[in-house]
C-alpha cells in the first residue's frame, strides 16, 4: 500500500476532519504551451518495433488536450493510502532502555498490535530520536485515506484561499480524499 507524506499541521487537520484535499507538484512539469489537462483512464500511444503507433496499456494518468504531453498519476481514484507522519522517541519513562514511539502531531503513543511492550506501546527502534514522515513504516499508520477525486490544475486557476498553501509550480495534482478504516 502507498503512503502519502503530510506535515504535522496537515495531520492535525485530517484528524480533526478539516482537511479533505491535498495538492502535490506534477513531476515533470508539462511545457508552458500545454492547454487543458485531463485526468482519467486512458491508453497512451506507444510505438511498436515496426515504427507504428499503437494504443498502450490502460493507465490512470493526465494528458494534454492534443496529446503532446502525458504522465502517469501517482494515486488514482478509489485507491487507499496511509498517512505518513513524523514520529519521535519519548524517554519520559526511564524504566526501559528504549523510549516509546509517539506521533509528533498530537503526542499520542504509537500502538501496533504485534510490536507492543508491557505498557501496550510500540518501543522506539530507530537510531535517531525523530523519525521523519518520509521514513514512517506502514505498521505505524493510524489514518487511511481513500482518494475520491484527482484533478490537474494550474496554480493560477486555484482559488486565492487555496493558493496560499501551494508551492510556486505551474501545475499541481489535487487529490480529494475521505478518511476510511484500516483496510
Amino acid at each position: 500500500m502507498k503512503g502519502m507524506m503530510f506535515t504535522t499541521n496537515s495531520v492535525q487537520g485530517i484528524r480533526a476532519d478539516r482537511k479533505t484535499m491535498t495538492r502535490r507538484v506534477v513531476k515533470p512539469q508539462p511545457p508552458e504551451y500545454v492547454g487543458h489537462i485531463t485526468v482519467g483512464w486512458g491508453h497512451p500511444t506507444v510505438i511498436d518495433r515496426w515504427g507504428d503507433a499503437q494504443p498502450g496499456k490502460k493507465v490512470f494518468g493526465a494528458w494534454s488536450e492534443y496529446g503532446e504531453w502525458g504522465i502517469k498519476v501517482p494515486c488514482r481514484v478509489g485507491e487507499v493510502v496511509y498517512v505518513k507522519e513524523a514520529l519521535y522517541e519519548d524517554r519520559s519513562d526511564c524504566s526501559s532502555t528504549f523510549g516509546m514511539a509517539m506521533y509528533q502531531a498530537d503526542n499520542e503513543p504509537v500502538i501496533i498490535d504485534d510490536q507492543i511492550d508491557l505498557r501496550g506501546h510500540m518501543p522506539w527502534q530507530w537510531k535517531r530520536g525523530v523519525l521523519p514522515a518520509m521514513s514512517m513504516p506502514e505498521e505505524a499508520a493510524r489514518e487511511w485515506l481513500e482518494i475520491t477525486e484527482v484533478v490537474c490544475e494550474r496554480v493560477h486557476e486555484i482559488s486565492e484561499e487555496d493558493a496560499k498553501y501551494v508551492i510556486a509550480n505551474p501545475f499541481v495534482f489535487g487529490y480529494r480524499f475521505k478518511k476510511v478504516r484500516k483496510p
